[in-house]
């Protein structure tokens, strides 16, 4: 039931969001069951110093975002065998994680929504 009620409530986001020319949606197209326990969002432009900013913008709304997918080759660990990897750093340095749990109300997705749209205007 949980899962469900996160996919409904993942797929307010992706109608909501969908419009957005400065975000990306990723892994829409995924083919194989999820359990939607994240929602993440890539931007298109702007690197870490917006994906920051506009965090911010939503934390002053009260709006929790994460990131979920840091560059693994960037790890101190993996310094002496790293390679530039574009995609991945693009990837890492855009990407903003909004939230998504079983207890949100579509009223929450919608306000989160609403309060990107303005932050990325």
């Amino acid at each position: 039931a949980d899962v469900k009620r996160r996919r409904d409530l993942r797929d307010r986001y992706v109608e909501g969001l969908r419009g957005l020319s400065a975000i990306r949606l990723p892994f829409l197209d995924h083919p194989h069951p999820s359990s939607h326990y994240i929602f993440p969002v890539v931007l298109g432009e702007g690197g870490r110093t917006r994906r920051d900013q506009v965090r911010e913008t939503l934390a002053a709304r009260g709006i929790q975002t994460s990131v979920h997918y840091p560059a693994a080759h960037r790890l101190r660990i993996f310094q002496p065998f790293a390679t530039p990897l574009p995609r991945t750093e693009h990837a890492s340095d855009h990407e903003i994680t909004l939230p998504l749990h079983g207890s949100m109300q579509p009223s929450e997705i919608e306000y989160v929504i609403e309060n990107l749209a303005r932050a990325l205007s």
